[in-house]
């Protein structure tokens, strides 16, 4: 008995332990106890935290650094950029259209398809999608270096956005309620860099400017 309270827990840090040396971080060892056993898995719970938002992270940085840079970064030798720059935000928000009668495949089948097509507008217009859940997704222009017309290029990805909403709508039959989306556009000043909690952070973007983008949309439920 006591060798399997043991073993069992050791094999599962082994699998764990696995999984990451082939690249897969979305892990989430269990903690066991208190003892010993304990303070080995809650080590594995906080590399694994880490190597998550180094992965985030570097995921980030692929869309607008370059690769020789990266690494950089990643081990601390170069530092990303804290500053406070001009940027056009684009907020789209989802209102309604989630069928409750669905099932849980159908219903995250139809949402993704949404955000993809979504997605693709923004980067038509050269639109970095900062963040992105199950109900919104924030985009910028402006973030990296200079870009021209920033503000033509978000309004350009909000009517192309309406444009594939329409059409998406326009397939949904049967007892499908149309998606309901509200898209908010600001243009003003915001603050860059490594944002979030000690060893859990990410390149965001704050101030008055993601504020007010993100109030415009709730401001269309009526319309």
């Amino acid at each position: 008995l006591f060798s399997g309270q043991f073993t069992s827990p050791l094999k599962s840090l082994y699998k764990t332990l696995e999984k990451i040396t082939l690249g897969h971080f979305d892990v989430n060892p269990e903690v066991y106890s208190n003892d010993e056993l304990g303070t080995l898995s809650l080590a594995f719970k906080k590399l694994t935290t880490r190597l998550q938002d180094r992965e985030r992270l570097k995921n980030t940085l692929v869309k607008f650094t370059k690769p020789e840079e990266i690494e950089k970064i990643l081990t601390g030798e170069t530092k990303l950029p804290q500053e406070k720059k001009s940027m056009t935000i684009l907020i789209c928000e989802l209102h309604s259209g989630l069928n409750g009668s669905l099932g849980a495949e159908e219903t995250i089948k139809h949402v993704n398809a949404l955000w993809t097509e979504v997605a693709k507008s923004i980067n038509k217009y050269l639109g970095f999608i900062d963040k992105s859940n199950g109900t919104f997704m924030k985009a910028v222009w402006g973030a990296f270096g200079q870009f021209n017309d920033e503000g033509s290029s978000a309004l350009s990805a909000a009517l192309e956005i309406r444009k594939a909403i329409k059409n998406i709508n326009e397939n949904r039959t049967g007892s499908l309620q149309p998606f309901k989306i509200g898209i908010g556009i600001h243009t003003g000043e915001v603050v860059a860099g490594q944002i979030g909690m000690d060893g859990r952070s990410e390149y965001s973007f704050v101030g008055d400017g993601p504020l007010y983008a993100t109030k415009i949309p709730s401001a269309t439920r009526e319309l």
